[in-house]
């Protein structure tokens, strides 16, 4: 049979055929086919950006009567700590906290501050207190801020041991706007 030679019904099934094929291609190259779900673009890789000075950190005890001394103070170049007991033998294991605070003042632009903890966290940004919902267990979270040409900002995090490991991260990381389709 030539194409000359084609009826009705074999012009309607080779459109049907050819219908079939350009929607299954569009969903093949649209959708992951493992799972059915839209194929994943890759997220933009955050630029983490070193605070302005150094994070200045002040580990406190706690008592259970709710009285505090500070045990130690010190500079550090970042926040990245896990304890399973007390970090000092003269604090009782879940009667501790460590406040962290820096200043930043970056190129202005659209910023994060982004946080790993386990414990009770606490978080304000240029004064402003950061309301947080409790997590049991570990948890994550970034806070968005922007910084105006010429301006800088106070970070601060604080994190009292609650019990179990006490895990605290902090970083601040320049925020990439994902790319457009």
């Amino acid at each position: 049979m030539r194409i000359g030679e084609l009826g009705l019904r074999e012009w309607v099934a080779l459109a049907v055929v050819a219908g079939v094929l350009v929607i299954g291609a569009s969903f093949y190259f649209a959708f992951d086919s493992s799972n059915g779900s839209p194929a994943p673009r890759p997220a933009p890789t955050p630029q983490v950006v070193q605070p302005t000075a150094p994070w200045q950190l002040t580990w406190t005890a706690v008592t259970p009567g709710g009285d505090e001394a500070v045990v130690k103070q010190e500079a550090a170049p970042a926040v990245d700590f896990k304890f399973d007991r007390a970090p000092f033998p003269e604090v009782n294991d879940d009667g501790w906290r460590v406040s962290a605070s820096t200043v930043f003042a970056g190129p202005a632009g659209a910023y994060a501050l982004s946080i790993s903890y386990r414990g009770e966290i606490g978080v304000s940004i240029g004064g402003a207190e950061q309301k947080i919902t409790p997590a049991i267990g570990e948890a994550s979270f970034d806070i968005a801020f922007d910084l105006a040409e010429g301006e800088s900002k106070r970070l601060f995090v604080r994190l009292r041991d609650a019990a179990g490991e006490a895990r605290l991260s902090a970083r601040i990381v320049k925020r990439v706007a994902p790319e457009q389709p």
